[in-house]
């Protein structure tokens, strides 16, 4: 078990399944982390602009951009590419989670192989880093 203090550390959730959204958010706010969310990539820019993130879950499929759009955009601005993206999606083949790390995310997560709790363990482990 890693012992953490997150400091009120901000994670946004970028994701367009309300259940899923909710799910998580719910865990890592009863970890005591601050929580944006976002379910496409207006809502995503919006939230990157008026939060400061220190971690992004974000899913690949979603209405408008997709995610990986989103991880290039993040990691193209010089003021957020520091930022670790953990990509959450249910696409799980080779080619999904290359495009992804080659992207610049710091993580890739298939949801069905995850729980919540599992989540928020990654959460914790890469701010610890």
């Amino acid at each position: 078990m890693i012992e953490y203090t997150n400091m009120k550390k901000e994670v946004l959730v970028i994701e367009d399944d309300l259940f899923i959204l909710d799910t998580i958010a719910l865990k890592l706010k009863n970890s005591g982390f601050t929580i944006a969310s976002a379910k496409n990539a207006d809502e995503a820019e919006a939230a990157h602009t008026k939060n400061k993130p220190d971690i992004v879950i974000l899913d690949i499929i979603l209405p408008q951009v997709n995610g990986l759009e989103i991880l290039k955009r993040i990691k193209s601005d010089p003021i957020k590419k520091s930022i670790p993206v953990i990509i959450f999606s249910n696409l799980g083949s080779d080619k999904d989670k290359k495009d992804a790390m080659d992207l610049g995310a710091a993580e890739y997560m298939v949801k069905a192989d995850f729980t919540p709790s599992q989540v928020v363990e990654k959460v914790k482990q890469m701010l610890s880093q």
